[in-house]
């Protein structure tokens, strides 16, 4: 767990300097590359550390139902992966088309296309007259969808895996102590019944 608040704090660190870029921070590429790092490092502490507490649950699972289902807990994880980048993407499509720049990226998607099929030469400058175009409030719509609605995103995960999963390293050290006594018994009984 103690992982996973440290992934949570430092991509909210990146999120922090994200959103502060233009405001606070100048606008510099290095600076906006060092705080996307800085979030993909810590959402992936967390998601790693994720995968492990998916693995403790088959112990735990196995101890309140007497089953061991490793297929489908660990058939979970894909179902999860896909259903929150259906999510992730349902989220993008409504930021964009809400703040308004969904029709500036429409535009700028027919140039590269155009750009890809040898129609026009280099784009960026067109690319950038219809970006232009964005007002502010657009920009600060963009700029909540893609960072402050994420951090706190991250954040109540983190709360609720906190508050709500259970199984410490000392609570799983007993499960385990726990399931090799229950499957000792078995072998017992079932030596027992054979003599």
């Amino acid at each position: 767990m103690e992982i996973m608040g440290i992934g949570t704090l430092i991509s909210i660190l990146g999120y922090l300097v994200f959103l502060s870029l233009g405001y606070m921070i100048p606008m510099v590429e290095i600076i906006l590359y060092g705080s996307a790092f800085f979030i993909f490092f810590g959402l992936n502490l967390f998601f790693v550390v994720l995968v492990v507490m998916t693995a403790n649950v088959i112990e735990y699972n196995e101890i309140k139902t007497g089953e061991r289902n490793e297929s489908i807990i660990f058939s979970i994880r894909p179902f999860m992966t896909k259903l929150g980048a259906a999510l992730q993407q349902a989220i993008v499509t409504l930021v964009l088309i809400s703040s308004g720049i969904y029709g500036y990226s429409q535009k700028v998607a027919d140039l590269e296309i155009q750009k890809s099929q040898g129609l026009v030469g280099e784009i960026t400058a067109q690319a950038n007259v219809i970006l232009s175009k964005a007002t502010p409030s657009m920009l600060l719509m963009l700029r909540i969808g893609m960072g402050l609605i994420p951090m706190l995103s991250i954040i109540v995960a983190y709360l609720l895996i906190k508050n709500k999963y259970k199984i410490t390293e000392e609570k799983y050290d007993e499960m385990l102590r726990e399931l090799a006594l229950n499957k000792q018994k078995k072998t017992e009984e079932g030596e027992l019944k054979q003599v």
